[in-house]
């Protein structure tokens, strides 16, 4: 079976049977679910895949944990890839809604994985197992030279290295006791 929540859609387009989606708003007491996308932290994280076609202004659901079946590779699948059995799926940081079987890189991208290919072919009739949503990775990607540096709120950033050396090496105060040089 299947963990299924009811959802409503005023996108203004069709919410397509396996599309990922993140909770967008509130209609009522149900909620307003849109296109995800790993790229946007206001499009992240997502919550689950569509289950059936859910028409604009209309209620539907959305599975978050589960097997998905009779899923069509042209309706979720980003552009390009070809999923296997057995791969895990990742939200796209390039098509909105869609999944990927590569994980997003760079900074700017979030991480989550939400499930794994169950069946891979025909490609008309994938299945894949839904788990993993509403969350992403806790450590984000780190663009090539940086590394995380704590800040003034004890938070992990993104710095780069030399930047982050050469800034401490010139605040660098020898009545401290000590001297660094090169």
């Amino acid at each position: 079976g299947v963990l299924p929540f009811v959802v409503h859609n005023d996108t203004g387009a069709t919410l397509v049977k396996g599309t990922v989606v993140y909770v967008s708003g509130l209609n009522g007491n149900t909620p307003e679910v849109s296109l995800a996308r790993a790229n946007s932290s206001s499009t992240m994280p997502a919550y689950g895949l569509v289950e059936e076609d859910i028409a604009n202004t209309a209620d539907g659901t959305v599975v978050t944990f589960g097997s998905l079946k009779g899923l069509d590779v042209s309706d979720f699948g980003e552009t390009g890839i070809t999923f296997s059995l057995g791969d895990t799926v990742y939200i796209s940081s390039s098509e909105a809604g869609k999944l990927t079987n590569v994980a997003p890189t760079g900074e700017a991208n979030f991480i989550q994985n939400i499930g794994k290919i169950e069946r891979a072919s025909p490609t008309t009739n994938m299945t894949i197992k839904v788990g993993g949503s509403g969350r992403t990775n806790a450590t984000p990607n780190l663009n090539d030279g940086n590394f995380f540096l704590g800040n003034g709120s004890n938070q992990a950033v993104p710095a780069d290295f030399t930047g982050s050396i050469d800034s401490h090496l010139n605040q660098a105060n020898p009545t401290d006791g000590y001297v660094l040089s090169w």
